[in-house]
């Protein structure tokens, strides 16, 4: 049951939602607009993927998802992040909006939870700025422990067949994916305009079920 409108989720981020302090580019660090936060976190939601489960926001940032997911009834949500002054942040959002959460220090790439994951949802780098890290890798770990996936990964059309393949080769399936723009503002030094619009896909990714 979702007792939080997505208009209402919406307006508690964009409000009281803090973003990075010092963006890193070497871990291509931008915040998740909220109206984007709550779209996701909303059709999670819907699908029945949010209320009760235990949800991972996986590349926290400042936890932007995974205070969303709490919002919205998650039975229990870890927040995975690896830069501490992101955490540093991220402990701050979590005493403004007074929800619980565990959060974790360490690589995403790295990181086994001990007990079953329903949901992940993640905004991972994308691997533009710089190469050691892509968003397919974070996705393969979370194939590793979860039941369903959401993931905001770069928006070139390819995307969508590279992710139909990469799921059937891991016994998993693409059930759903939407194409939207993110709207990146000025953030390193590099960036000539004050706002940039860069497309995105947002995926759905399930567990296919065990053959009889």
């Amino acid at each position: 049951m979702i007792d939080i409108r997505k208009s209402e989720l919406e307006g508690h981020l964009s409000r009281n939602l803090k973003g990075f302090a010092s963006p890193k580019v070497n871990l291509e660090q931008y915040a998740t607009p909220p109206p984007l936060i709550a779209t996701i976190i909303h059709q999670a939601a819907m699908m029945g993927d949010i209320s009760g489960k235990t949800v991972v926001d996986l590349c926290a940032g400042t936890g932007g998802f995974a205070i969303a997911a709490a919002m919205t009834n998650a039975k229990r949500v870890f927040a995975v992040e690896i830069d501490e002054d992101a955490i540093t942040i991220l402990k701050q959002n979590r005493d403004i909006f007074e929800v619980s959460l565990e959060i974790i220090k360490e690589d995403a790439r790295e990181w086994s939870p001990n007990i079953p994951i329903d949901t992940t949802i993640m905004n991972p780098p994308f691997g533009i700025q710089q190469k050691k890290m892509r968003d397919t890798e974070f996705v393969r770990k979370a194939f590793e422990y979860s039941n369903v996936i959401y993931a905001v990964v770069d928006g070139v059309k390819r995307n969508i067949d590279h992710y139909a393949k990469l799921t059937k080769k891991h016994g998993w399936e693409l059930t759903g994916y939407f194409a939207e723009e993110f709207t990146l503002k000025k953030t390193y030094k590099f960036h000539s305009r004050n706002k940039k619009k860069i497309p995105i896909l947002v995926v759905r990714l399930e567990k296919s079920p065990k053959e009889n």
